[in-house]
């Protein structure tokens, strides 16, 4: 649900659902440019660094790797 509100403040809806709320629906427009793409992945880069700064750790259960 975090990532949800997230991504609503950075003017991308979503759906959470399946068991628990771990499934993210998308729901794009019917024709989607390739700049919306960008913009959806950058939105979900953000919410998810957002949403692990809150948690306090990787939501993916994943260590990451310094680039």
């Amino acid at each position: 649900q975090k990532i949800k509100r997230h991504m609503l403040s950075r003017g991308v809806v979503m759906e959470c659902g399946g068991r628990n709320g771990a499934v993210l629906r998308l729901l794009p427009p019917l024709t989607i440019t390739s700049e919306i793409c960008a913009t959806f992945l950058t939105a979900f880069r953000d919410s998810v660094k957002s949403t692990e700064k809150e948690e306090g750790g990787s939501l993916f259960g994943l260590a990451r790797k310094s680039a």
